[in-house]
């Protein structure tokens, strides 16, 4: 199946929608996602993933808009640096920890006041996002302390299963999960 045709986007979008769980491609490894607002969703991926909610999320958007109701105000300079998606010197695709809004879920933010967020460049991941007017939670498809995999035949079958759509594509040609940094500190939480 064509990663970009419009009816496995409108069946992940239908999917996700009802309140299911898929799998999809993402610039670096395939990713586990539901929408944010739906909590049945998400602790239901939590224990799919046997990923603690004290941990938190990511959300990827496809564009700012879509992150203003999750996170506070960041003046127009971060804005620039989280929607380039990258950092330099490393040219490697970023998630940004920036500061959460207020009320945030406590299941996107793992108890914390700050929110894990990008902007996705992947076209598949990018498109799924505008269908569905919405950011996605966006987690590595694998089991808590399993290595991430970046091809839809690689998904564990134990995994797979349980997931209620995979939308088959491409992830981007990094080798390994998203570098997360802090917007307004700097620190690297994974390089």
């Amino acid at each position: 199946m064509d990663e970009h045709s419009q009816p496995a986007i409108r069946t992940a979008f239908e999917t996700l929608i009802s309140g299911g769980i898929i799998a999809y491609p993402t610039e670096t490894v395939y990713g586990l996602g539901c929408l944010p607002n739906n909590i049945d969703a998400i602790k239901r991926l939590l224990a799919i993933k046997h990923r603690s909610s004290k941990k938190g999320l990511i959300l990827i958007a496809a564009n700012r808009q879509q992150l203003l109701p999750y996170i506070s105000s960041l003046s127009d300079e971060l804005w620039k640096k989280l929607a380039t998606n990258t950092t330099s010197p490393v040219s490697r695709t970023t998630t940004w920890i920036v500061p959460a809004g207020k009320p945030t879920n406590r299941w996107l933010s793992g108890n914390r006041n700050t929110l894990a967020v990008r902007i996705t460049q992947h076209p598949t991941a990018h498109a799924l996002c505008l269908k569905c007017n919405s950011p996605l939670i966006s987690t590595s498809a694998n089991l808590s302390g399993s290595p991430p995999v970046k091809l839809y035949t690689d998904l564990p079958r134990s995994l797979s299963k349980q997931l209620d759509f995979v939308l088959q594509g491409y992830c981007g040609g990094e080798s390994v999960a998203s570098r997360i940094e802090d917007i307004i500190s700097g620190e690297i939480i994974r390089a």
